[in-house]
């Protein structure tokens, strides 16, 4: 009877003791010591001792400026298993104090629902790097007042030895011969100041024994000041440097047109203010992702809605970086006998002038880009005019050639020197008349058309005072008679 009532007993305190054989974690406390700005792991395992599946979810703790990650934060253990889990934690660059307490909540669930909570407990010591290097004497009763006025004091006295040291620069930078330094001192000198101050407000500030919330606010704030400057920084010189010696250069050297670089410079300040827009919103803990994506979206409709204005937007670029034509050449288009003057190339059309018609004419930039030109003002503004005169048949060809060079050098506008030596050619036989080519130079291709019909009447009034003849066309019919 005996060994029945023992059985008994047993099972009794088996069926009491079931309920409570579910998930644990081991371990469950942890005390690590770490310093600013490092990151360390914490593992701990849950083992299920249940005869059935538990799902486990861990929730993280929450700390202003720590990051806390975790491998596995939620899943399935089958009865008699275990899963390891590992938080990773990484401090923030500065903190409020020098101990933490984390608590890592595990709830477990099975399929009938909620079982409990596990805790794992956490104590972090977090050594600090010091934010002054002296220790004025103020009362210890003054407590964290003490710590704040030396880390105040500190950082007065940085602001100071920044301004000092500014000072001197300026006076040296003076001496050089470039206006570079000048400019980027200018530009460096009241928001590296600003940072200063703004980083030891946020460290004397933080000498407090404040809340995670408010050392969160504080550090916020910081870092939004930090990226404000920063950007103010690369926005001035971008504008000051980048786009004013641009300007500068072109103005000097003709390599760039100012259309390019005006182009450049509002692409330049919209790329800076997306990229500050972006960092603020992932500051704030804005998830751009979704942001992107539309973005993204929204400029490949953009792209085709607009695909002739973003073509000849590529093209100008394509025609002012080429140098093909630039403003004051002059141009004749493919297919068109008319001769252009180049006013401007622009973001979207080039600007003719019509020097026969005194027109202004806007030519789409793929057009100019897609075409050929031809270009009279390369390679200089020089010209070989090409002039065709014919005689008749019973002319004397040594004469008619002497008339025609005499008159060429008579003629003050053609130009006459070793590398520009006018030249006649006994060209062909016509079916009326002698042939004869003529090839000069003029020193200004806007002259051409000028001396050309000077010199086609000096010529006719040689010939008809050297009794050379010029033909009409004529034809001879000959009638055969039967």
């Amino acid at each position: 009877m005996r060994w029945k009532t023992f059985l008994g007993g047993m099972i009794i305190v088996t069926l009491l003791l079931l309920p409570s054989m579910d998930a644990s974690v081991y371990p469950n406390n942890f005390t690590v010591h770490t310093s600013e700005g490092s990151s360390f792991n914490v593992d701990f395992t849950i083992f299920n001792e249940m005869n059935s599946t538990v799902f486990y979810d861990v929730v993280l703790p929450s700390a202003g400026g720590w990051k806390i990650s975790v491998n596995a934060q939620n899943g399935l253990i089958k009865p008699h298993n275990a899963q390891t889990v590992k938080v990773e934690f990484q401090v923030p660059k500065i903190v409020s104090k020098n101990k933490w307490d984390f608590s890592i909540r595990i709830d477990e669930y099975s399929e009938h629902g909620y079982l409990k909570g596990n805790w794992v407990n956490l104590t972090v010591y977090v050594s600090t790097t010091g934010f002054y290097s002296f220790n004025l004497p103020f009362p210890n009763e003054w407590g964290y007042w003490k710590r704040f006025l030396n880390s105040l004091i500190f950082w007065a006295v940085i602001t100071g030895a920044a301004f000092v040291i500014f000072y001197i620069l300026r006076k040296t930078v003076k001496l050089t011969k470039t206006k570079v330094d000048d400019i980027l001192l200018r530009i460096l000198q009241n928001p590296v100041t600003l940072w200063i101050i703004s980083y030891g407000l946020m460290v004397s500030f933080l000498q407090f024994p404040l809340s995670a919330n408010i050392v969160s606010v504080i550090y916020l704030l910081y870092q939004f000041v930090a990226i404000t400057i920063v950007t103010w920084i690369i926005y001035k010189i971008f504008r000051e440097l980048i786009i004013n010696y641009a300007l500068h250069y072109t103005e000097r050297k003709r390599k760039m047109e100012r259309s390019i670089i005006s182009a450049l410079d509002k692409l330049g300040i919209v790329t800076i203010v997306t990229i500050y827009g972006i960092m603020l919103l992932g500051l704030f803990g804005i998830d751009i992702t979704v942001l992107l994506a539309s973005v993204g979206i929204l400029g490949i409709i953009l792209g085709f809605a607009a695909q002739d204005t973003l073509g000849n937007f590529f093209s100008g670029i394509h025609i002012l970086l080429d140098k093909s034509i630039q403003v004051g050449d002059y141009i004749i288009l493919e297919n068109d006998e008319k001769v252009y003057r180049v006013l401007d190339v622009g973001l979207r059309s080039t600007k003719l002038y019509d020097i026969f018609s005194h027109t202004v004419v806007f030519i789409p930039n793929n057009i100019i880009a897609n075409h050929k030109i031809i270009n009279l003002s390369r390679p200089d503004q020089q010209i070989k005019l090409r002039i065709n005169v014919g005689v008749s048949y019973k002319s004397n060809v040594n004469k008619v050639k002497d008339a025609l060079l005499n008159t060429i050098y008579k003629n003050k506008y053609i130009l006459k020197d070793e590398k520009h030596k006018p030249q006649v050619i006994f060209h062909e036989f016509g079916e009326s008349s002698l042939n004869f080519i003529l090839y000069v130079w003029v020193d200004k291709l806007t002259d051409q058309w000028i001396v050309a019909s000077q010199l086609r009447q000096e010529i006719l009034d040689t010939f008809r005072k050297e009794g050379i003849e010029i033909p009409y066309p004529q034809v001879d019919i000959h009638i055969k008679k039967d």
